[in-house]
């Protein structure tokens, strides 16, 4: 089944990346999370994510299609393709929607180094519009804060006339990216290049944020590094109230062959 097509002149390419665009990740997430909220007739908070890979890149211009396996019990997996070239694969479940709004217990003290956007977009590799944070409240070797306002803004990752839930996801990546930027830094060690992998355990708790008043903030953990990778435990919040969680898996030093999915 075709799923979409990226073209050329499409304003993400401008930021993700200059020199080499490649459509994001998360909008080829976004793209199959929104088709199956429509092929099912639910709430995009009732299908959440329990595991996404993403395995190559896709190119401006590139039709990807994707097949389609329901199984009993809510399950379904999803492949796609570009050409005939796998790029992504996963599998979502479908549930009851969560149960009330849930809370975020105030983040333990952590040390505040003021880092500003110039810095946050030297570190990063994105660009113009896809430099989604706003800035850094917080930062260890283990975890750091940012926040964005670029929700609210007529910004690319926008599809369908909103800025899906999924699309939060990019937050997430640039925060890891950032993260493991300022921690080299901080160690004097090289910095590595790296690829958003997989992620895991995604749900939902809203079904965009383009409607969310409030600025946002991304809180990513380090659950497990080592050379080659780290594993992040994330969430993406307003004012306390859970819009997102999951874990997401970043491998180093892994361009080559990823070529920096997020």
């Amino acid at each position: 089944m075709f799923l979409a097509t990226f073209a050329p002149g499409h304003p993400v390419f401008a930021g993700h990346f200059p020199g080499n665009p490649i459509v994001p990740g998360v909008l080829l997430l976004d793209e199959v999370h929104h088709a199956l909220v429509a092929r099912l007739a639910c709430s995009p908070t009732t299908l959440s994510v329990s595991s996404f890979k993403f395995l190559f890149p896709v190119r401006p211009g590139q039709a990807v299609s994707w097949a389609l396996h329901e199984h009993a019990q809510g399950l379904y997996d999803v492949q796609l393709f570009a050409g005939e070239r796998l790029v992504a694969s996963g599998r979502f479940m479908r549930a009851p929607p969560p149960g009330g709004a849930l809370s975020f217990a105030t983040p333990r003290a952590l040390p505040v180094t003021p880092i500003d956007i110039a810095t946050i977009r030297a570190a990063l590799p994105h660009a113009h519009d896809m430099v989604l944070l706003g800035g850094v409240s917080s930062f260890t070797t283990e975890r750091v804060c940012c926040f964005a306002t670029s929700h609210r803004a007529a910004m690319p990752l926008r599809s369908h006339g909103r800025l899906g839930i999924a699309c939060g996801l990019e937050y997430a990546a640039q925060a890891m990216a950032l993260h493991a930027a300022l921690r080299d830094r901080a160690l004097l060690a090289t910095p590595a290049a790296g690829a958003l992998l997989a992620v895991r355990k995604l749900r939902f708790f809203v079904p965009r944020l383009d409607d969310v008043d409030l600025d946002l903030m991304v809180d990513c953990d380090v659950k497990a590094r080592d050379q080659a990778a780290a594993v992040y435990e994330f969430m993406l919040l307003a004012d306390g109230r859970v819009l997102m969680s999951g874990q997401a898996t970043v491998q180093f030093a892994a361009l080559a062959r990823a070529e920096g999915l997020a």
